[in-house]
Parts: structure tokens; sequence; C-alpha cells
């Protein structure tokens, strides 16, 4: 059985810059400071985001956009490298179906 995952992250999002752009980026907040703000759950493994973020812009006349997406985390416990992978994909497309909405708007 593969054990829950929780972080926990200082995040920016910045969702027009009125260029066109939509930016986010977050960072885990150090280990002793997230402990004090929120204390582990019980059975959660949690895990560490180095600086991570997106940014989504517009280009051409609007109908399409380009998204680029940088994450380094360490998932911290025991984790095979195929079930990273896989978990991996199935976020990044849910990731972009909600970029996508989001730019819509």
């Amino acid at each position: 059985m593969i054990a829950a995952r929780e972080y926990v992250d200082f995040r920016i999002v910045v969702r027009n810059d009125g260029k066109g752009r939509f930016y986010s980026a977050w960072q885990a907040v150090e280990e002793g400071v997230g402990k004090k703000l929120l204390p582990e759950s019980e059975g959660v493994v949690r895990g560490y985001n180095f600086v991570s973020g997106f940014m989504c812009e517009s280009i051409g006349d609007g109908s399409q956009s380009k998204v680029c997406y940088m994450i380094r985390s360490d998932l911290r416990g025991t984790m095979s490298l195929w079930v990273v992978n896989k978990g991996l994909s199935y976020t990044l497309d849910s990731f972009v179906a909600a970029i996508a909405k989001q730019m819509a708007v």
C-alpha cells in the first residue's frame, strides 16, 4: 500500500499580469515552521517541495497557450519509480486541464 502524502507550501499566484500570463510558484515551508503551522497527520508521509512553479501565457491571437511547468519534490518514504511516474502523468494531465479552464476566464 502507498501512504498518502501531504505538503506544507508557501505559494504565490498571479492570475493575470496584464500581458496574458498566469504564474504560480511555491516552495515548502521550512520543516520546523511547517510542523508548528500544521502538525503532521497520522499515517501520512510529509513530502518536501523545492522551488517549483509554472507560467502559462497566451500566444499568437490568444487561441493557444504555452505552459512551462517545473517541479522538484522529495516524496519521502518509500515508493517505486514506476508508481511515481504513473502518478505524475495523471497529475500533469489534470493540472493542464485546470490551467486551461483558468485561462478561459
